[in-house]
C-alpha cells in the first residue's frame, strides 16, 4: 500500500495538474502543483465518502477514506480534469458525487427564489440570456488547433504534456530559444533536458539535450546528430538532438 503517490489529473487525455498524495492510517493529505486554470473548487472521493473544497485552500485533508482515491478540478460543479490512485487513473464515483451536489445546489437556489418576489420583467431578461454561443465556438477552435498538430507529435503528445506538468522548467533555455519550452528530468546518474520549439504556436521540433562543456566529447549515441548549444560565457551548455515534429526524423548536423 502506498504512502506517497503522484496522480496526474487529465482533461481529454491531456495532463493539466499534478496531485501529490500523502497517506497515513487516519487521513490523506493532497497538495496540488503546476496548475493555472479557471476552476473554482477541488473534489475528493472514494466509494463511500466525498468532499469538496475551495481551490484557494491549496492543501486538502480527507479522513475515513476507503480504497482508491479519486480527485477532480471542478468548474461550475462539473469535473474539469480528473485522476485517481488506480493504475489506469480512471474515476467511477466523482461524476455522480458532483451531479448530486449540483442538484442540491440548484434546489437551494429554487427555494431561495421562491422566498423572493422578483418583477416579471427581470425574469424575462434572465431567460433571454440563457443560450450563449461561445462554448461551441471555443470547442470548435480547439478541434481545429488539434488537427493542425504534426502527425508524429500527436503520437507522443500525452508523454510530453505529462513531463511539462511533472518536471521543473529550464528558464535559461526558454530565454535563449524563442517560442520554446523546456523541462529538466533528473535521474540517478545526472539529468537531461527535453524541449519543444514551436512555429506559430504549433510544435515544430522536439529536443533532447545532455549537459556538457566545450572541448568534451558528446555521448557516443548523440555524436552523429547533436549540436552544441552554449548557455553562458563559462563554456557550459548542452549537446542537443532535434527531431522533426511532423515526421519523427532525427536531424543530422
Amino acid at each position: 500500500m502506498y504512502k506517497k503517490k503522484k496522480v496526474v489529473l487529465r482533461k481529454e487525455n491531456s495532463a493539466v495538474c499534478l496531485a501529490c498524495i500523502t497517506k497515513t492510517d487516519k487521513e490523506i493529505e493532497i497538495v496540488l502543483t503546476s496548475y493555472d486554470l479557471d476552476c473554482d473548487s477541488f473534489a475528493i472521493c472514494d466509494r463511500r465518502n466525498a468532499k469538496i473544497y475551495p481551490l484557494s485552500d491549496k492543501k486538502f485533508n480527507f479522513t475515513n477514506f476507503d480504497g482508491d482515491i479519486e480527485c477532480a478540478l471542478v468548474k461550475d460543479m462539473r469535473p474539469y480534469a480528473t485522476g485517481s490512485t488506480r493504475a489506469d487513473g480512471r474515476c467511477y464515483y466523482i461524476q455522480g458525487f458532483l451531479e448530486k451536489e449540483k442538484r442540491e445546489h440548484e434546489r437551494s437556489l429554487i427555494s431561495k427564489k421562491r422566498e423572493e418576489t422578483p418583477p416579471k420583467v427581470e425574469i424575462k431578461k434572465e431567460e433571454k440570456k440563457e443560450v450563449p454561443q461561445k462554448p461551441k465556438e471555443v470547442e470548435e477552435r480547439k478541434r481545429t488547433n488539434e488537427c493542425d498538430y504534426p502527425e508524429f507529435y500527436l503520437s507522443v503528445k500525452q508523454n510530453f504534456e505529462e513531463m511539462f506538468v511533472c518536471f521543473p522548467r529550464v528558464k535559461i533555455l526558454e530565454d535563449l530559444i524563442p517560442s520554446s519550452e523546456w523541462v529538466r528530468v533528473d535521474r540517478e546518474d545526472g539529468f537531461y533536458v527535453v524541449g519543444v520549439i514551436k512555429e506559430n504556436l504549433i510544435p515544430r521540433y522536439l529536443c533532447y539535450g545532455m549537459p556538457g562543456e566545450v572541448g568534451l566529447t558528446p555521448p557516443t549515441n548523440m555524436q552523429k546528430y547533436c549540436q552544441w548549444l552554449p548557455i553562458n560565457d563559462n563554456e557550459e551548455g548542452y549537446w542537443v538532438v532535434f527531431q522533426d515534429a511532423f515526421t519523427g526524423e532525427t536531424l543530422e548536423k
